[in-house]
């Protein structure tokens, strides 16, 4: 049967796939490990994890609800602390905390439009909210903290914390309010005294601007179709995960989008195919790496699914 596809890249609706898929009918499905079937090279796998019915009962996922304008009612983020997985769940306003067999907490929200979501080493859960600004939880789901974002012409899509406790909400790959002393500077990922800036040059380049120990160093990102977006998805030391999304000039439009593993100089350790042609609803962040892991959540017609990426690491 027909499904379609929405994808937004860079305020651009994205056409829709056909695709079918047969699913099983509990609450949360464990997989057997298995290798993608797609389009991917011989070392580089995809991995199902788990499954999680969409429905109203503690432990599931609200029922995705299309919206044209750009942005679906669905799982908006999720992230991997420990092997746990913490859903945001936009449609049901609420997370959902996992470790793939059972629910370890169903934490309800009110009044929300949810981003994002973070985990501390110590547990407690920070929610973006683009209403109310960053809420905190400890590991039992009891509030925190309520802390409103202060810039009206700032448009808040992500957040990170340090590990001094220090948060930091971004607009896109662009800009970055530290909510502690107020103040917008221009988007870096940074990790230790290495930090490192995604940016586009044009239409068929990007690079990333790496700062390690005060030296600059910059690494060119050719595109072979049209630049559609570099995002930053962990950094280690020595070692960066990003993203490369581009865009092909095809009527509908499409996109192809890859995960790349590098040293900070540039030089490619291995890479993977992101398997976005099996989500159904817009995630804005389906992408979290744990401890060089790298998941994949995808937001299907009857269930949301979570992968582990494994790129084809070069020896």
């Amino acid at each position: 049967m027909k499904k379609w596809q929405w994808m937004v890249v860079l305020g651009v609706l994205m056409a829709g796939v056909l695709i079918t898929i047969v699913f099983s009918k509990s609450k949360i499905h464990p997989e057997a490990r298995q290798e993608s079937e797609s389009n991917f090279g011989a070392a580089e796998q995809i991995e199902k994890l788990f499954s999680i019915e969409y429905g109203t009962e503690d432990g599931q996922i609200g029922k995705p609800q299309r919206k044209l304008e750009g942005t679906d009612l669905a799982p908006m983020s999720f992230f991997v602390k420990e092997n746990v997985f913490y859903i945001l769940d936009n449609a049901a306003k609420k997370v959902v905390v996992t470790d793939g067999t059972e629910t370890i907490l169903d934490l309800k929200l009110h009044d929300a439009w949810l981003k994002d979501i973070f985990v501390d080493d110590a547990g407690t859960i920070y929610v973006l909210d683009e209403r109310q600004g960053v809420l905190t939880y400890d590991n039992e789901g009891v509030l925190v903290n309520k802390l409103p974002l202060q810039h009206d012409n700032f448009i808040p899509t992500s957040l990170t914390v340090n590990s001094k406790g220090d948060i930091f909400v971004h607009q896109g790959g662009s800009r970055t309010l530290s909510v502690v002393d107020n103040q917008i500077e221009p988007y870096v990922k940074s990790f230790g005294d290495l930090t490192v800036a995604p940016r586009r040059v044009d239409e068929k380049n990007g690079k990333l601007i790496v700062t390690e120990k005060g030296t600059e160093t910059v690494i060119p990102i050719p595109f072979e179709e049209t630049y559609g977006a570099l995002t930053i998805h962990d950094l280690k030391a020595n070692q960066i995960i990003y993203e490369k999304l581009e865009v092909k000039d095809e009527s509908p439009i499409s996109t192809v989008s890859r995960i790349y593993v590098t040293d900070t100089k540039g030089k490619e350790i291995g890479s993977v195919q992101v398997p976005y042609e099996q989500s159904i609803y817009f995630a804005e962040h389906p992408i979290r790496v744990d401890k060089q892991r790298i998941y994949f959540m995808s937001p299907q017609e009857d269930i949301v699914s979570f992968y582990e990426l494994k790129p084809d690491i070069r020896k």
